[in-house]
């Protein structure tokens, strides 16, 4: 990262991302520099975001399909996935909360079986984290009375 000790140019003139600088800060070159490298500078961020962006998208997606197949794995299959989950929740516990909820919101009519195997997922995450997030705690408990009120024939 550069610090430049001398930049003239406005916060709102170097948003634009002129490659020629304004007549008035035209007396030395180095508002043009700071011009083009602030343009730079917000065109590696956006690239930055982009790419964080993509990698999020991927890993929900990866996360994603080891939940799905949860479903339908052979035990020592079920215990792969669940170690590869906890990994992933230890590095992004978010977005592995978020990918399981949205799971069992978007996925209503999956097999007990399946549910269950989801639940023991879930159990093996939250053991890996340090903390969850009381939102999270609320979520999950929620999905739980709602799976219990399922498998006994109750309404919640």
């Amino acid at each position: 990262m550069v610090i430049l000790s001398h930049v003239s140019v406005s916060t709102k003139e170097s948003s634009t991302c002129t490659k020629e600088p304004p007549d008035y800060t035209s007396r030395d070159g180095e508002s043009h520099a700071a011009t083009i490298l602030l343009c730079r500078s917000k065109g590696s961020q956006t690239s930055l975001e982009h790419q964080l962006f993509m990698e999020e998208a991927y890993n929900s997606a990866i996360c994603f399909k080891m939940l799905r197949d949860v479903g339908t794995s052979d035990l020592l299959q079920i215990k792969y996935i669940t170690k590869k989950i906890k990994k992933m929740a230890q590095r992004s516990p978010n977005l592995v909360m978020e990918t399981l909820y949205d799971f069992f919101k978007d996925n209503p009519e999956m097999s007990c079986r399946h549910r269950l195997r989801l639940f023991q997922v879930l159990v093996a995450v939250i053991g890996a984290l340090d903390v969850l997030e009381e939102t999270w705690q609320k979520c999950f408990m929620q999905l739980a009375l709602e799976h219990m009120a399922k498998s006994t024939g109750f309404s919640v």
